[in-house]
């Protein structure tokens, strides 16, 4: 994160995102790009050029001139795993995880080339820079100080041994601040760079992970502790003397203006005034959803679950391609979504580990999670995948590990479940019946309801009778597998590898295969409307077919994705994809609205 003028550079997950902060109060998004990397780590900018540790994919540079419209202009792809990032004249310093430091020689923005390094002991993660000296956060071993006279040889000219894991270091006065992890602030003199002594600390109760100095205070990032405010006027003796809890695991903070910047684990930036430092107040914040692998279509309405914040947000898909989150309510989920489908004023949302979680969104402003469902049996590992829901029960398939009848002990085999579940009242869930597939070794992972059948898909498709739900019968299988299942009309659409079967499901006791289309690579995500199926292949390119003519599929739109979307819906004229490393994605025919762009609440 870094703040230059009016101007807040974020990272928001794999994406680099410039916020107007002219109204702290209420800030704007001007312009976001998605990066390579899974995360933005840190960015420093200048006045035309942002420098981005991006992870795994090195020091990214981008062009800020027009804020609208950052545009990526060059690239170093380091060793190592880029996740701090200091710019001084013609140089980038980075924080190259166990690759040490690397100096980057930037004079050329569009073809930046290394002109030297200095392997370090262990996980580096932080480096500031103060004249021809680097101050580096090496975890384990301390804080390294480095000679740049020369950035082809840099050398060692100190260290420091930190009783914790430097983790983010900043200069002022004569003083390096060191977040020191579960050590809480030290405070080390380097007025003599060669000799490095400590004169103060101030030990959080929680874990501090990133430090910002204005004045005479210390601003503390910490993990469960929040915002923590230190008062440094005598270095010697550092007193906390305010703190704001909102940011539930904090993790970097930057200060400007009175304003205090905090970002948390779960995709938050807390805006808060500390023109008063002992009583922070929060003013603002700017959150999207994070990282999303569940999304629903209901009326004027998307649905979004966020596994990484553990949350359900509601967007006003009316407005598209600028939609407006209304409402975000907290999931009381333990893994990651398999699905969500929304009726009567209630999302159903699948946690592949802990089961069925029911919310209302009848207020759409005010979502909240009603209850919670976990079949029986769940055997030793169950892995729930999706639900349906129609009428008065949900309809919900998984696979279970099980141990074979009186041989506890030897390997487990895996079994196939449907569960149906009663919501007739949906803040009381309860089970009716269960269909278990006879087979050991058997698979379910995906569900559609036509009238009184349920057609699940995984090692093979069944056709189950639910017209007595509490006795669930098998009417009929076909050796089509697959891990997704839709329905039109007569006809169901099953994806399984590099294959969409395409299947006459006219008579439920005789499903008959009558076309496949062969996809150029894995297919990851579908979804159908009435004319058309939505493929995504390798998560990352969407292919549109012509299902007029079920026996003769027909390929007519290509979109080339960024990234690695697992999960599609249809609203309207709009497309949804979900992304669990870059949140959410808008297309519409022949254009692409940039990732994220259903983030810019």
């Amino acid at each position: 994160m870094a703040v230059r003028g009016s101007n807040a550079y974020i990272g928001e997950g794999a994406s680099f995102v410039v916020l107007n902060m002219s109204a702290p109060v209420s800030p704007t998004v001007q312009g976001k790009t998605l990066l390579p990397g899974d995360d933005v780590w840190d960015i420093d900018a200048t006045e035309r050029y942002a420098y981005i540790a991006d992870g795994s994919a090195g020091l990214r540079i981008v062009d800020i001139t027009d804020p609208a419209y950052p545009v990526e202009i060059g690239f170093y792809d380091t060793p190592g795993s880029t996740i701090g990032v200091a710019v001084a004249g013609d140089y980038a310093y980075l924080a190259d995880g166990n690759a040490g430091l690397r100096i980057v020689d930037i004079a050329d923005p569009a073809h930046p080339m290394e002109t030297g390094f200095y392997d370090m002991p262990d996980w580096v993660s932080d480096v500031t820079l103060s004249g021809t000296l680097a101050y580096v956060a090496d975890g384990s071993a301390g804080l390294q100080v480095i000679d740049v006279t020369n950035p082809g040889f840099p050398t060692e000219v100190s260290v420091y041994d930190m009783p914790g894991l430097a983790l983010d270091v900043v200069i002022a006065n004569n003083y390096a601040y060191v977040a020191d992890d579960y050590k809480g602030l030290r405070i080390i003199d380097i007025s003599v760079p060669t000799h490095l002594s400590e004169v103060g600390f101030y030990e959080t109760a929680q874990a501090a992970q990133g430090v910002a100095i204005d004045g005479s205070h210390a601003y503390l990032a910490t993990t469960s502790g929040g915002l923590r405010v230190v008062d440094i006027s005598s270095p010697l003796r550092p007193t906390e003397v305010g703190f704001h809890l909102g940011a539930a695991w904090a993790q970097d903070v930057a200060i400007a203006q009175g304003w205090a910047f905090v970002a948390d684990l779960y995709g938050r930036l807390w805006i808060l005034d500390v023109t008063d430092p002992a009583h922070p107040i929060e003013r603002s914040s700017y959150r999207v959803p994070y990282k999303v692998d569940a999304i629903a279509a209901a009326s004027d309405y998307v649905y979004a679950a966020d596994y990484s914040a553990e949350q359900l947000w509601i967007i006003d898909g009316t407005t598209s391609p600028n939609p407006t989150a209304v409402g975000i309510g907290n999931l009381s989920t333990t893994g990651w979504f398999g699905s969500m489908t929304v009726a009567g004023g209630y999302a159903y949302v699948i946690d592949n580990s802990s089961g069925l979680h029911v919310v209302d969104v009848s207020a759409p402003s005010q979502p909240y999670e009603v209850a919670t469902y976990l079949p029986w049996p769940t055997g030793v590992s169950p892995s729930f995948r999706n639900v349906v829901v129609q009428s008065d029960n949900a309809y919900m398939v998984g696979t279970v590990a099980e141990y074979p009848a009186s041989q506890i002990g030897v390997p487990i085999f895996t079994r196939g479940y449907l569960w149906i579940i009663d919501v007739s009242q949906p803040t009381l869930p309860s089970e009716v019946g269960y269909y278990r597939a006879a087979e050991s070794n058997s698979s379910i992972n995906g569900v559609a309801i036509v009238g009184n059948y349920a057609y699940v898909v995984g090692d093979r498709l069944r056709v189950i009778d639910i017209s007595h739900p509490m006795t669930p019968t098998l009417v009929s299988s076909a050796a089509v597998p697959g891990w997704e299942i839709a329905v039109v009309g007569h006809y169901a659409y099953i994806p399984s590898g590099d294959v969409l079967h395409i299947v006459d499901i006219t008579t439920p006791t005789h499903s008959t295969e009558i076309s496949v289309y062969n996809a150029p690579g894995v297919i990851t995500a579908l979804t159908l409307d009435q004319k058309n199926a939505y493929v995504m292949i390798d998560n990352n390119r969407l292919h549109v077919l012509d299902l007029s003519t079920p026996t003769v599929p027909r390929e007519m739109l290509l979109y080339v994705m960024p990234r690695d979307v697992s999960e599609l819906v249809v609203r309207g004229a709009a497309i949804y994809a979900a992304d669990p490393y870059a949140g959410l994605f808008i297309l519409k025919p022949m254009r692409v609205y940039l990732p994220l762009m259903l983030r810019q609440f």
